[in-house]
């Protein structure tokens, strides 16, 4: 088979892959927030050791460990995620079966401690009272490479 048709069929295949109409919703909502200089309403902060990751989104906050991999859902209070008129930072609080969390994020750049990836926000997670340092993500869009 000629190299140029096979070049034109991956580009092609590339072009026709369907995106979800969520993800593509969630996608625009994001870029949107970021021009209008604004932390988006759906993040995801890791922070390492104790290995956390928490994902604010629909309402609530799934909270995902090496214990938990599946995660534990901690529903959002309305007044709990109130954005305040501070653009800068943004925080989320919940209470579950697991107790109580916060994650918070700001809009300041995050290098990760670990793999060196270049984050566009930093955040914490709290939970039980313990806070944790970590980086920051719209949710939505793929973790960051080493050094990107």
């Amino acid at each position: 088979m000629d190299k140029r048709l096979i070049v034109a069929l991956v580009l092609l295949a590339a072009c026709n892959r369907q995106q979800p109409d969520s993800g593509a919703a969630t996608s625009a909502a994001t870029g949107n927030a970021l021009l209008a200089g604004q932390l988006p309403d759906e993040v995801i902060v890791s922070v390492n050791e104790p290995f956390l990751n928490a994902q604010v989104g629909d309402g609530a906050i799934v909270l995902k460990s090496p214990d938990h991999p599946d995660g534990r859902s901690f529903a959002i209070s309305a007044s709990a995620a109130a954005r305040s008129a501070d653009t800068a930072r943004r925080s989320w609080g919940a209470t579950g079966d697991a107790g109580d969390i916060r994650v918070e994020v700001a809009s300041t750049p995050c290098t990760d401690s670990m793999s060196g990836a270049a984050f566009p926000f930093s955040g914490s997670i709290e939970l039980n009272g313990s806070r944790h340092e970590g980086c920051a993500r719209a949710a939505g869009t793929p973790p960051p490479g080493k050094g990107s």
